[in-house]
């Protein structure tokens, strides 16, 4: 016999009584069971949005900045290049220490490649280096 969502029970994770599983609040403690929990099993889909989410930003950073280099020459450079910095500077951020290393080197790919850029080209140029 199969349950439905109306009769399955679930124990509360604040108090441990038995609850429907379609619960909006414990009958026991009167607790908002809706709310994400650590030790309960009503959160697993907020957690797992939350652990997406550095990935999410990972991967666009590392694609950000490896696209810098091949489209220096055009409008769009401009856009991907101060992107891999935002998106590293959002990696920092993260609660995550995996994320907070990788957005820590993709802050220094952003440093590298303004400096070449910005400031060792237009010399090099300059001087008849590079041209």
């Amino acid at each position: 016999m199969t349950q439905t969502a109306e009769t399955e029970k679930k124990k509360c994770p604040f108090c441990g009584a038995i609850n429907l599983r379609a619960a909006i609040r414990c009958t026991s403690c009167e607790k908002d069971l809706t709310a994400p929990s650590l030790s309960g099993s009503w959160g697993k889909t907020a957690k797992s949005e939350a652990a997406k989410l550095p990935v999410k930003l990972l991967a666009a950073a590392w694609l950000s900045v490896l696209l810098t280099p091949f489209l220096i020459r055009s409008v769009f450079w401009y856009v991907v290049h101060w992107a891999s910095l935002a998106l590293g500077i959002a990696l920092v951020r993260q609660n995550n220490r995996v994320a907070k290393i990788n957005g820590w080197l993709v802050i220094g790919a952003f440093a590298l490649f303004f400096i070449l850029t910005v400031i060792v080209a237009p010399i090099m140029v300059s001087r008849g280096a590079a041209g």
